[in-house]
């Protein structure tokens, strides 16, 4: 509100005082000439309270006009603030307000979704459902068909298996019938040098090597020997009749002291013969049991060979298993290479190699687990 209006304003209440006062000069009224003095003092008086009422009026608005512009100022920056605030406030409301729009019409479309995918559920389950039920029963009873073939097929493998175990058995028995073998008896030898046979045989490689130096000297004191250098109760492995035993000594045993004296041609011949024999029977009984032998044997009958498959030395890889016209250490490294045969046939059936027996003897124990197994136990 400004100073201009407020004073005209003033003026106006001013102007409105005399009127209450003013009564017309009427002749007729004789009776009131009396007090027509008094009123028109009055109306003078009255002049001079409106005088001084404008006056107050003009200084009150006069000393009230800075603080009426300082409100009204105030008025219109709170006015301007309350107007940019408003703005504010509208613009958010908008914006919320298409938020709100934006997640309305986004949940919506997810209803829409959701609707549509519980139609083609429905639609699924209504169409596809019964065949998928069936196709499961068809699986079911194909799988229940094929349960029951594999039942019939175990069985029928367990009896190839025991078919097979038994012609193995009987294969084996067969050829224990051709090739029979007299495990023998061993005891403690008489000799001074039995006390070097007893941890030997795992090294017999070593062992063979180290004595070759000393066989010589042990062959002139020992000669062509018997079994009188042993006790009494020892009598040697044979094979078809056959011992493969020399000098007294077993052949086909490991160790420093049994060092076989091969020097008489009439035994050369009889030891290949009975060679010959187990090389024929460990080709065989590993063709029956389906044990590939580490050391490939060549069998010709009493001048059978044995070779190392693997070895890159040609020279050395074929050894012979007779005597005749060979060299001492090859024909004692073609006997090691057999005991090494017999003792992966023995690994491979589960039938422990026991380094205290000889060769024919621990084939003698593979019979025995392979045909009666509750007597090797």
């Amino acid at each position: 509100m400004s100073t201009k209006s407020i004073s005209s304003q003033g003026n106006n209440v001013a102007a409105t005082i005399p009127q209450y006062f003013r009564i017309e000069d009427d002749a007729s009224n004789g009776p009131l000439s009396s007090t027509r003095d008094e009123i028109l003092s009055v109306e003078s008086e009255s002049t001079n309270l409106r005088e001084q009422i404008e006056s107050i009026w003009s200084h009150t608005v006069a000393a009230a006009a800075p603080a009426i512009d300082s409100i009204s100022g105030v008025e219109a920056v709170n006015k301007q603030r309350l107007i940019s605030l408003r703005a504010q406030k509208l613009a958010k409301i908008a914006a919320l307000k298409e938020a709100i729009l934006a997640e309305e019409t986004a949940r919506n479309d997810e209803l829409q979704q959701i609707q549509f995918q519980e139609q083609e559920l429905h639609r699924i389950r209504s169409q596809q459902l019964p065949s998928a039920i069936e196709r499961l029963s068809q699986l079911s009873e194909r799988l229940q068909e094929q349960m029951t073939q594999l039942q019939q097929q175990r069985v029928e493998l367990t009896k190839v298996r025991f078919l097979h175990e038994a012609r193995q058995v009987k294969l084996l028995s067969e050829l224990q019938s051709i090739y029979p073998i007299d495990p023998g008896h061993r005891e403690a030898p008489l000799s001074s040098n039995s006390n070097n046979n007893v941890n030997t045989n795992n090294n017999i490689g070593a062992n063979t090597t180290n004595s070759l130096s000393s066989s010589s000297a042990a062959a002139d004191a020992i000669g062509t020997g018997s079994s009188a250098s042993w006790g009494g109760g020892w009598s040697p492995s044979a094979i078809r009749g056959i011992e493969l035993v020399w000098g007294g000594k077993d052949l086909l045993c490991s160790g420093p002291g049994n060092n076989a004296v091969l020097r008489h041609s009439s035994e050369d011949e009889l030891v290949a013969a009975g060679l010959s024999y187990v090389a024929h029977l460990l080709i065989l009984a590993s063709k029956y049991l389906a044990v590939p032998l580490r050391y490939q044997i060549i069998f010709m009958g009493s001048r059978s060979m044995i070779r190392d498959i693997v070895s890159s030395n040609s020279a050395h890889s074929t050894l012979p298993l007779h005597r005749r016209n060979v060299e001492r250490d090859r024909f004692e490294r073609a006997l090691l290479w057999l005991r090494r045969d017999v003792e992966q046939l023995l690994s491979s059936r589960g039938v422990q190699f026991d380094p205290a027996m000889d060769l024919l003897a621990n084939l003698h124990q593979l019979f025995v687990c392979e045909m009666c197994p509750r007597i090797a136990m």
